[in-house]
């Protein structure tokens, strides 16, 4: 199976995650997490990116492209963290991806920036 998803690249989501991100974590996995985070987007947003991504602007798509990679690679430091040097290593790299993921969220939820880069 390939990697599915729509607004970013497997090996985006496995840079994010870590070289100490579980090995049992699968490509299918990436994608359902893909997935579900540009569903999440498209609700949150109202506007359907997946449908209308090759009419969005390149600043548009880095703002989408960080925002699923980083919930992705949340869920597979997530999946599980006994790789990790100690617990604290996870958790700090998952609120890393948090902060991205959130700024991401919001920015596209921002009328002023959605309005400039749609």
């Amino acid at each position: 199976m390939a990697f599915g998803g729509t607004f970013t690249t497997e090996a985006i989501i496995d840079s994010k995650s870590g070289a100490n991100v579980a090995v049992g974590v699968t490509e299918a996995m990436k994608t359902a997490w893909s997935i579900e985070a540009e569903n999440y987007i498209n609700g949150i947003t109202q506007y359907d990116f997946t449908a209308n991504y090759g009419t969005i602007s390149a600043n548009t798509a880095q703002l989408l492209s960080d925002a699923v990679s980083s919930y992705a690679a949340m869920h597979a430091v997530l999946y599980d963290t006994s790789n990790y040097t100690n617990i604290s290593e996870a958790q700090t790299k998952i609120a890393v991806l948090k902060k991205l993921y959130n700024e991401a969220i919001n920015a596209l939820l921002d009328t002023k920036v959605t309005g400039y880069m749609s």
